[in-house]
């Protein structure tokens, strides 16, 4: 209806006319954090492998400390000597001399850690860089310079017409003076020119149109995005979040798509399912903020390192409790994204891979599956990765355990490279559909030298003779709970099942 008014009458008046001046500000001082994004977004690196380059670029002695929380530049630092380094080069050569001539005039933000200054050049490297030294070393040179210089400034004009008593409104923008865009290759800002008008003058409109358009739902995250959110909620810290990001990657919770953008993998979204059905937020960022928060507040001197590991203790320990009782619900989200047990297995990680999952349609290989099914803490040091199959042995020479399917185990060695490599082991011997396991050395050291047929785990008939036994014990009263470890109650009525 207001379409075919204006077409019917498209005489356009002028209400109103502004021009003021504008600035595009230069970047403040570069933290590690901020440093990351660039690098993401303008140089497509992960923040990993950002961090190991700008180890490289430190320890050569051509930037500044790269782990920093600060983007002020303190006064008693003479940037003259850091930007005359600068002035010899080709591309950013004339513009350090510029800043010289005009005086640097860094654009500090907010935070310091009173430790290390912002991220800034400190030598010119010559042409004793690799490929991917060179384009951060420039990215890290550009930004300071651009710090260090002046706003580009500019004239907007703002244009109100009216056209059949509806209101619309233009823009214009005419850049004056680039300043810290002729060295920031990174920052656009773009004119749009507009016709000169008189205010109260009326013109015909040459085109109006009515464009149909939609929403869209929000694209998944790059990396810099994740760094951005992280950093918000107290997600880690400018040393851990690369380690973080790539950890996930690792472990196959996500991947990278062609975009560089995160993708969750089936093994995430089968946690993150799992957590969120048992009730508690285990996949959310609460737990590991306040984590963060109160470790923080311990480096300040607000908060006493024992109370704060005793807490800590206490709800990551009732989490776990929660978690045992309810890993059928954990299984239950498994099975929906992998199918049954055997149906559906999980394609090789990239060699060499420290991820928990080996190729399980190789006859020579067993993958160690991510959750516990027996209600039971993983073991330490448990291998990961491909385990080299070596054989199974019969029950009847008395060395090898029962699993709870209540079937012979397999005897495997750990054959990745690590502090386990050539160590043996016990699996479920009846294609891994239970989660036993056992070291053989720890098995062997417990019994003397013989291991007798025995029941790992609580399979029905291991549970009978443990509670025969205990009927028996004139001390059964004060047998500890399987889940919480507490005396006066067992597993089958502990109070934690009710959280």
């Amino acid at each position: 209806m207001i379409y075919d008014m204006i077409m019917d009458e498209p005489l356009a008046k002028v209400m109103d006319i502004k021009s003021k001046r504008k600035s595009k500000w230069r970047p403040t001082a570069l933290d590690t954090v901020e440093m990351e994004k660039l690098a993401s977004r303008k140089l497509r690196m992960s923040g990993k492998k950002t961090m190991d380059i700008a180890e490289k670029l430190y320890m050569k002695g051509f930037i500044s400390y790269p782990r920093t929380e600060t983007n002020i530049f303190p006064s008693e630092i003479n940037l003259y000597p850091l930007i005359q380094n600068q002035v010899n080069d080709q591309r950013w050569g004339a513009f350090a001399q510029r800043v010289l001539n005009d005086g640097p005039q860094p654009r500090n933000g907010k935070n310091t850690d009173k430790a290390h200054p912002p991220i800034h050049p400190t030598r010119y490297p010559d042409g004793q860089l690799t490929d991917e030294e060179n384009k951060l070393y420039e990215l890290i040179v550009r930004h300071f310079l651009a710090c260090v210089s002046k706003d580009a400034q500019g004239d907007e004009t703002i244009i109100k017409i009216n056209i059949s008593n509806e209101i619309f409104n233009a823009s214009g923008l005419i850049i004056r003076e680039r300043n810290y865009l002729d060295v920031y290759i990174y920052d656009k800002w773009s004119e749009k020119e507009l016709p000169h008008y008189e205010l109260n003058q009326t013109f015909y409109s040459t085109k109006i149109e009515m464009v149909q358009d939609e929403t869209s739902p929000p694209q998944l995250l790059t990396e810099a995005d994740l760094i951005s959110l992280m950093e918000k909620h107290g997600i880690g810290t400018d040393a851990t979040h690369a380690e973080n990001i790539a950890k996930i990657q690792e472990r196959l919770y996500t991947k990278l798509n062609n975009d560089r953008r995160f993708e969750p993998e089936k093994l995430g979204l089968g946690l993150c399912e799992g957590y969120d059905k048992m009730g508690h937020a285990l996949s959310k960022l609460h737990l590991r903020a306040e984590l963060e928060n109160q470790l923080k507040a311990v480096c300040e001197g607000r908060a006493n390192p024992a109370d704060v590991l005793r807490e800590q203790i206490d709800k990551y320990r009732q989490v776990f409790i929660v978690t045992a009782a309810q890993i059928q619900k954990l299984d239950d989200a498994m099975t929906k994204y992998f199918g049954p047990p055997g149906q559906n297995p999980l394609p090789p990680p990239p060699a060499p891979s420290s991820g928990p999952f080996g190729d399980r349609t190789n006859r020579n290989q067993v993958a160690l599956p991510a959750p516990s099914r027996n209600n039971r803490p993983q073991q330490q040091n448990r291998p990961s990765g491909p385990l080299q199959q070596e054989q199974i042995r019969p029950t009847n020479n008395n060395r090898v355990p029962k699993c709870n399917c209540n079937v012979d185990a397999k005897e495997l060695t750990v054959r990745k490279e690590g502090p386990n490599k050539g160590r043996s082991f016990f699996r479920c011997g009846n294609n891994d559909q239970c989660n036993f396991f056992a070291w053989k050395d720890d098995a062997i050291s417990s019994f003397g030298g013989d291991i007798a047929p025995r029941q790992y785990g609580d399979n029905p008939s291991n549970v009978e003779n443990k509670r025969q036994k205990s009927d028996n014990d004139e001390d059964s009263k004060q047998r500890k709970c399987g889940l919480c470890k507490q005396t006066g109650h067992i597993r089958r009525n502990c109070p934690s099942l009710n959280f």
